[in-house]
């Protein structure tokens, strides 16, 4: 279960807001009781609030907790690994990535990246394969199946692939969706050969890269 590192913080997180939603609407409700006669007509509605004010904790807490989402989180510059809690989209808790979890290709990019291109950036962070919650289980690409992170190291021609990093690297977040989804989507060229396991030398990985970026605007 995604709630059970550290339990307590992120229990409350659920638990809090719904009591409090409950305890506001048992007070109103009181308010209301007590213009009620005879005695046991307060006491009969009081009991069906209190029942049905328990059974609105369980449906506030169960809601509030599909809200809580556990996953990987992945910068496609550089191939950083992340492992997240969010609530409501905003991040309550982040750790490092259990070897064992984590992605060997991300890995693999991140040290070609280190040792080729060391440029800074600011992380622009995205969601990698499956993120679980209370209700459901969302799944995206994984690194190991982009052709860009599998491809781009493998590159014979260190400037152009070099280049490639730059250009994604200069691209805002939606750009650089828009630019991976793009190489995805290709059915042919020099990336997706090599990223399939293809031996191709420097003078025609460059002559298809040249044809392939008249094609693919986007990388340009």
């Amino acid at each position: 279960m995604f709630i059970s590192r550290d339990g307590v913080p992120e229990l409350l997180l659920v638990l809090l807001p719904a009591v409090a939603i409950v305890w506001i609407v048992l007070r109103l409700v009181d308010l209301e009781l007590r213009k009620l006669q005879p005695a046991w007509e307060r006491w009969l509605v009081g009991a069906l609030a209190l029942v049905g004010g328990l059974w609105l904790v369980g449906v506030l807490a169960c809601w509030f907790l599909s809200r809580m989402s556990e996953g990987t989180w992945f910068c496609p510059v550089c191939g950083a690994l992340e492992e997240r809690l969010t609530y409501f989209g905003f991040t309550v808790e982040r750790w490092p990535p259990d070897r064992s979890r984590g992605s060997e290709q991300a890995r693999r990019y991140a040290r070609w990246f280190s040792a080729t291109v060391p440029l800074a950036h600011a992380h622009g962070w995205t969601p990698v394969g499956c993120h679980g919650s209370f209700s459901r289980v969302t799944c995206s690409l994984t690194v190991d199946a982009s052709v860009f992170h599998v491809a781009v190291p493998l590159v014979p021609d260190a400037d152009v692939a070099r280049g490639l990093v730059l250009r994604l690297a200069s691209a805002d977040l939606v750009q650089r969706q828009a630019m991976l989804a793009d190489l995805q989507r290709s059915e042919d060229g020099p990336l997706l050969r090599l990223a399939s396991g293809d031996a191709i030398s420097r003078e025609v990985f460059d002559q298809e890269h040249t044809v392939w970026l008249t094609e693919h605007p986007h990388w340009r």
